[in-house]
């Protein structure tokens, strides 16, 4: 049973988020159809947000219909600043929303890491949305979010390391 608690609450989490930014995605459109003129753009925007979030859902759906069927997870050479760049689209308007400063320091020439792009990338999505709420009670001149990504020496090799 005690299992079984921890896997559901895994996968609560694991959806929470993209359902989370689908519903405050939403409700942005629809605050902007209600302006005059009606701000289309930024609904198209917005809906291609919605989209690509309910796509994460959906690949955290079948992660986890993966990971209780025992497959293997797909370990593939990744490039993680485009995961950064993809996670940081997908978060900004979350970010934008909730009057927060977004500040990124990628690498640009970051080398590739071996892993699953769906896993990193939901590691990297739950980091900002878990600042966001955290930054929720703290004075707007205050709230700042940084988005590192750097080579670094650590125990004599070079590592990639991602700081949010």
């Amino acid at each position: 049973m005690t299992t079984l608690g921890e896997l559901a609450a895994s996968i609560a989490h694991e959806i929470k988020q993209p359902l989370a930014a689908i519903i405050g995605d939403a409700d942005a459109c629809l605050d902007w159809l209600d302006d005059v003129p009606p701000g289309i753009d930024r609904v198209r925007e917005g809906l291609t947000v919605i989209v690509e979030d309910g796509k994460r859902a959906a690949a955290a759906i079948a992660r986890i219909r993966t990971l209780l069927s025992g497959s293997p997870v797909a370990r593939r050479p990744c490039d993680l600043a485009g995961v950064i760049g993809d996670v940081l689209v997908l978060v900004g308007p979350e970010v934008e929303r909730h009057g927060i400063a977004l500040q990124t320091d990628v690498v640009a020439d970051l080398p590739r890491v071996l892993g699953d792009r769906i896993q990193i990338q939901q590691v990297l999505l739950n980091l900002p949305m878990n600042a966001v709420e955290a930054l929720a009670e703290v004075p707007p001149e205050r709230c700042r979010l940084l988005v590192r990504a750097a080579v670094e020496q650590r125990d004599g090799s070079p590592s990639v390391v991602v700081a949010v």
